[in-house]
């Protein structure tokens, strides 16, 4: 008898701390009590992550490696550390399946971009929490999403349920500057933790939201490809009172200027012509027939002058002058001028082709073009379970929604994956308005409470049927 009451209590206890079978094929209000409470704690261990800088440069991720680590350590869960330079890390952990089904990978990472503190409303490392808002910089990008991240996979190894599929958490540094020391290096020192993968979900979609409800969920399948530039002029230095023959400033000068001169040349890859109609229904009134059939108002230009500008960047390859640097005194002609570029090409552009029409633009022989970063084109296939998964669980919980393509005009660690043969989606489990997006690599960056909340359950409904089914 007693032995039935022991077993009739750990049951009922499993039940108070666990999520049951239930939580496999449908919602429950136990299972919404424990995300709650996830939610709750993931709302605190976010403002901590906040807090702890990783601007790359330098990057600092070992920081965020070390405080990873803890929350991984307090719920018993074994993790890998991968230092590839001075301060630079990497993290690793996973919950093993039965080997049945390929692994799946929950991927953020840990660097940011730099912020200005005067330029913000609250310090970018402050962790603030105001007007229901966590503020700083990396809540959009991407520690919000790496938390969301961490409680989910915490959730699943609490529900203490059989996996079909090991589920991975990776946490990698420098995707800000290319993903050298992290991804590109996890490839070809750690391939271990990735080789079984057969699914891959990071940041990088591009929803619509309405106040307060999801109109559409772009799963970000493709990107625009990075090649960023350095431009090298060299010429005769010497005494700022005696101008020297075409010197280095004004040799780059002539050379940027050709640049910036040079008419883009509007084209719709297959990817961005999907997503168009795609979001078609979604678009002011007059807009709609270009988005419903963009083949042919690209040559009518005026509807290219009403184009949004983050929608024209998807039609064209696109030129930023984002560094500068050339002499350090007023009355002395610096011998070398130097100048970065970061340029976008469309999803399916040729790199080589690019850099040609460059050299042939600036026609000056004496410019010398280096490659500092370059990606070949990649993309992922929605014809899979996991693009299927993502469908029910916004049908669950977003009824209204429409879930799509997407396609973004920065890149993530998904090109990585694509190249391996992975299947990468960029996905944001989040239901933010443009107006807290500007934030990202901008001033005031935040994220609503609410939306760690509605992350951290959506997320787990994508996942869920892929780990127990």
């Amino acid at each position: 008898m007693r032995r039935r009451l022991l077993s009739v209590f750990t049951f009922s206890l499993f039940l108070a701390v666990g999520f049951g079978k239930a939580a496999i094929s449908a919602p429950s209000q136990q299972l919404s009590s424990q995300l709650r409470q996830l939610a709750y704690e993931g709302i605190g261990l976010l403002r901590e992550y906040l807090r702890i800088n990783t601007t790359n440069p330098p990057g600092n991720e070992m920081e965020g490696v070390r405080f990873l680590s803890s929350v991984l350590r307090r719920e018993n869960i074994p993790f890998e550390v991968f230092e590839t330079a001075p301060g630079r890390a990497n993290l690793y952990a996973r919950l093993k399946g039965d080997g049945t089904r390929s692994a799946l990978i929950l991927l953020h990472h840990i660097d940011v971009v730099p912020a200005v503190p005067e330029s913000w409303r609250f310090s970018p490392f402050s962790g603030t929490s105001s007007d229901g808002y966590l503020w700083g910089r990396g809540a959009l990008d991407s520690k919000g999403l790496g938390i969301v991240h961490l409680m989910t996979f915490i959730a699943v190894k609490k529900s203490g349920l059989p996996l079909k599929r090991d589920l991975i958490f990776l946490a990698t540094a420098d995707e800000e500057a290319g993903g050298l020391l992290g991804v590109n290096a996890i490839i070809k020192s750690r391939p271990e933790w990735i080789r079984d993968a057969e699914y891959m979900l990071t940041e990088g979609g591009d929803n619509i939201v309405g106040p307060g409800n999801l109109i559409y969920l772009g799963v970000e399948n493709a990107q625009k490809l990075p090649l960023w530039l350095r431009l090298v002029a060299k010429g005769q230095p010497g005494h700022g009172s005696i101008p020297a023959p075409y010197p280095a400033p004004e040799k780059l000068i002539r050379a940027l200027q050709r640049l910036l001169n040079m008419e883009p040349q509007l084209k719709l890859s297959p990817q961005v012509a999907d997503l168009f109609r795609h979001i078609a229904p979604f678009q002011p009134r007059k807009m709609r027939e270009f988005f419903s059939q963009p083949e042919s108002g690209l040559t009518d230009p005026e509807v290219v002058k009403r184009i949004p500008l983050h929608f024209r960047a998807l039609l064209q390859n696109t030129i930023s002058i984002t560094v500068l640097r050339s002499g350090d005194k007023t009355n002395v002609i610096p011998q070398t001028a130097v100048a970065e570029l970061d340029c976008r090409l469309l999803p399916d552009g040729d790199p080589q082709e690019f850099l040609e029409e460059l050299r042939s633009t600036i026609a000056d022989p004496e410019i010398e073009i280096q490659t500092l970063l370059w990606f070949a084109p990649a993309s992922s296939s929605l014809k899979t379970p996991l693009f299927d998964a993502i469908k029910r669980a916004v049908s669950k919980l977003e009824p209204k929604a429409v879930v799509g393509p997407g396609v973004v005009a920065g890149f993530t660690d998904s090109y990585y994956f694509r190249r391996q043969g992975k299947t990468a989606y960029g996905l944001d489990p989040f239901k933010v308005r443009d107006r807290d997006s500007a934030g990202i690599h901008g001033n005031d960056e935040r994220i609503s409470i609410a939306n760690i909340h509605f992350g951290i359950r959506f997320l787990y409904e994508v996942i869920s049927p892929l780990l127990w089914r």
